[in-house]
């Protein structure tokens, strides 16, 4: 579902042309977007404050730089912010240009609004807010991104244009999870492998 999602906010962000697209975010939904996105356009970028996904850009030969370090000159066609931080979000709007768009894909999307009812009780991670006017005055497009098509995402890993086997950090068998649990949680681990 991760790599299906990825390709939707990779259609949703119209960056199948040649353009300048960025992702932001820690873990393995940004890392699979990384490399959906770098088969689709060549000038793609990772941000992201994780050594381990620094790694897995090298290994992969994607381009990638910490958070801190971008400049901010609203250069970017396209910016995808695969993390539930409203300071990514503040981040995405000083990178994007006049009229590019922003396409946020958190890792684990919400469900839907029941009528009548659209703004739940925001998340803690959201609580801080984002001021919103550069995205009327540059007139730049927020779009979410929630689900993909299955089988494109099963094509390109059919043809090896997806490498998923390193996201996986531990492996356990399903007999050991409950003992191993609290470790798995305070673990710096991408995806964990249950086998049965």
């Amino acid at each position: 579902p991760l790599v299906a999602r990825a390709l939707h906010a990779a259609q949703l962000g119209r960056v199948d042309t040649p353009s300048y697209v960025t992702i932001i975010g820690d873990g393995a939904l940004p890392l699979l977007a990384a490399q959906v996105l770098t088969r689709l356009n060549t000038s793609v970028r990772l941000l992201t404050d994780s050594p381990r996904c620094a790694d897995l850009c090298d290994r992969w030969g994607v381009k990638h730089r910490p958070t801190a370090d971008v400049g901010r000159r609203q250069d970017q066609d396209a910016i995808i912010v695969a993390s539930p931080s409203s300071a990514h979000l503040r981040l995405a709007l000083q990178l994007v240009r006049p009229r590019g768009g922003i396409v946020l894909m958190p890792e684990t999307p919400p469900g839907p609004f029941a009528p009548g009812k659209p703004f739940p009780d925001a998340p803690a991670h959201w609580s801080a807010g984002c001021d919103l006017d550069p995205l009327i005055a540059n007139e730049v497009r927020l779009l979410g991104a929630r689900e993909g098509s299955l089988p494109d995402a099963l094509s390109m890993m059919q043809r090896g244009q997806i490498d998923v086997i390193p996201l996986i950090t531990a492996r356990l068998m399903l007999d050991d999870v409950p003992e191993e649990a609290a470790a798995l949680v305070k673990g710096d681990h991408l995806r964990v492998m249950i086998e049965v």
